[in-house]
């Protein structure tokens, strides 16, 4: 697999001495959205400013608004946006999806970069350790799926079979054997390319939080009703929140589609064969 560009704050080989630095686990990015992008894009024409109390929603209200969509959005699909680490992530050996050539399927998608991949065996704690040449993933690594092509001369500690079946002759007879591979690789998107659709659901998602927030700023969290005088003349406001009440139910219905969609396109080829 080439090389991937990973984000800010994620281990990287060492220029100086050209050794790669040992990564730390769920490493994560900084806010994949700035805050300029977020009013521009998915804000405009919302009051952000008071006009009873004159207070303005900070950036930084708006920053962990958009940080707490991505986390939102990652446990709702099973993807990772934001780039993370996982180290020595354990797999099964079955017989029949290593005969497929060694086909295994990550636990997190889009996979952006395997680092290591090792056979542990369970009798002596012996490592084995597979070349990353031999990794072969999809295009954009989405469906989480491993398999391994083996290079011309590089398989002499290994038994190559009928389907590609390579591993040593003490483990043929087996069917199964628990966790003997462990597997290190990067999840997550490269450094501004996260689609447009993932960006686009967050910012909806924002949106919903930032119309509730400007409802309380402007009424006050659990009012109903109040009363404003001016020079004897006085006015009843309704709550905030009903102005817009219809927006957010269609923000929420947009996104819940939007979700379901995306979660099939990524996760929609796992498969589970009794």
């Amino acid at each position: 697999m080439p090389t991937a560009p990973l984000g800010p704050g994620a281990p990287g080989p060492n220029h100086n001495t050209n050794e790669v630095i040992v990564p730390v686990q769920n490493v994560q990015n900084s806010t994949i959205m700035t805050v300029e992008e977020v009013k521009k894009k998915y804000l405009y024409g919302i009051p952000l400013t008071s006009t009873l109390t004159g207070e303005t929603m900070s950036d930084d209200a708006i920053r962990n608004m958009v940080d707490a969509a991505t986390d939102w959005l990652e446990n709702e699909t099973g993807i990772s946006i934001r780039q993370r680490y996982w180290n020595q992530e354990r797999h099964d050996y079955v017989a029949t999806d290593y005969m497929n050539f060694g086909a295994i399927r990550l636990n997190h998608v889009p996979i952006l970069k395997v680092t290591e991949y090792l056979v542990i065996y369970p009798d002596t704690g012996q490592t084995t350790v597979f070349p990353l040449e031999w990794v072969q993933t999809d295009m954009e690594g989405r469906n989480g799926l491993l398999q391994l092509v083996p290079g011309v001369g590089s398989a002499n500690f290994f038994t190559i079979g009928m389907g590609n079946n390579m591993l040593p002759m003490i483990f043929k007879t087996c069917d199964f054997l628990p966790d003997l591979f462990k597997i290190s690789y990067y999840s997550g998107f490269q450094n501004n390319k996260v689609p447009a659709n993932i960006l686009q659901i967050i910012g909806k998602k924002v949106q919903i939080d930032v119309l509730t927030q400007v409802s309380a700023m402007l009424l006050g969290v659990g009012v109903l009703n109040q009363s404003i005088a001016i020079d004897g003349m006085s006015q009843n406001v309704g709550k905030a929140a009903f102005a817009y009440e219809k927006q957010i139910q269609l923000l929420e219905r947009q996104i819940a589609k939007e979700v379901g969609t995306l979660r099939s396109y990524y996760n929609g080829v796992r498969m589970t064969v009794a």
